[in-house]
């Protein structure tokens, strides 16, 4: 019986495989595909682990199947990962992890439009955050249609259980629950953001706290409800 790791890697190798033949040219090195929950859909590291016995590195690309929404998008962000490597091996990479114009030139190449997630630079196609859009029409959509044609489908999709609760909940979780909450609650009132209207100066403080501006002499007011604040609705 082939073990569910066995199912998962060649899963991921098939569809590296399909995409390097398709929009690489097949000129991509092999590489370790892992998986890894974390902040981010998947990152890039070059020649990261090392062969024990011949010293050969080899480069990581790294996927996290908590993001998974659907196949699709779910692939491109292999192929994102692809152009990085891509370009460690053919190009000129920016120092990590920036996405330079190079890089974006790739992307675009592959039906891939990358954008900055950074808001101040959201019209930008380089900087430190870039995540991308499939293009309609592109190469990458017409190269995962056909792949997705053949059948292929993730053999195993993150999806953890629900904590397991016992019929009788032990009366102590309770208090700590409760205890938990309160310090929560100190810590919070004790960072409560207070606004000078005139100059706009910030202070932090405690939310029974009475203060003044320095500079206009006027008293500071919380801008937004603080949870303590009891708040009409219509």
């Amino acid at each position: 019986m082939t073990s569910p790791t066995e199912l998962t890697a060649d899963d991921h190798q098939r569809a590296y495989r399909h995409f390097n033949t398709t929009l690489f040219e097949g000129r991509l090195p092999p590489c370790l595909i892992t998986l890894s929950e974390g902040r981010y859909r998947g990152y890039f590291k070059p020649n990261c682990f090392r062969h024990a016995r011949d010293q050969d590195r080899v480069d990581e690309i790294s996927m996290n199947p908590a993001t998974y929404t659907n196949l699709e998008t779910y692939l491109s962000t292999l192929v994102h990962e692809m152009c990085h490597l891509e370009q460690e091996h053919f190009g000129r990479p920016g120092k990590p992890p920036y996405h330079n114009a190079e890089w974006a030139s790739l992307m675009k190449r592959v039906g891939l439009q990358p954008h900055s997630v950074e808001k101040k630079f959201e019209h930008r196609e380089t900087g430190r955050r870039v995540s991308h859009t499939i293009v309609t029409g592109g190469p990458f959509e017409a190269a995962c249609r056909d792949f997705l044609q053949t059948g292929y489908h993730l053999t195993y999709l993150y999806d953890p259980a629900p904590p397991r609760r016992d019929l009788e909940q032990d009366p102590d979780e309770d208090e700590d629950a409760r205890r938990d909450e309160e310090r929560k609650r100190k810590k919070r009132d004790s960072k409560t953001r207070f606004t000078c209207r005139s100059c706009g100066m910030n202070a932090w403080a405690k939310v029974t706290a009475k203060l003044a501006c320095g500079h206009c002499k006027e008293p500071l007011v919380r801008p937004d409800p603080h949870p303590n604040d009891v708040v009409d609705h219509p």
